[in-house]
């Protein structure tokens, strides 16, 4: 499971997340927009969940 937020880039828990996968090749601008791909929960789409990807997108995206 990845942390909420990637501002200490500690992507150890991340198993082989396209977020990881784009952070360690030094592709941040894709790892940040792959945040949006992480919007279900047991299989079903949740707003809420759209909605903090969104946000978490926009402050990993400020971080550079």
């Amino acid at each position: 499971r990845c942390p909420a937020s990637l501002g200490g880039r500690v992507l150890s828990d991340c198993g082989r997340s396209s977020v990881r996968k784009h952070m360690e090749a030094g592709r941040v601008r894709q790892a940040c927009d792959a945040l949006l791909l992480y919007t279900r929960a047991n299989g079903k789409f949740l707003r809420g969940l759209k909605n903090r990807r969104e946000w978490e997108r926009r402050w990993c995206l400020l971080e550079n």
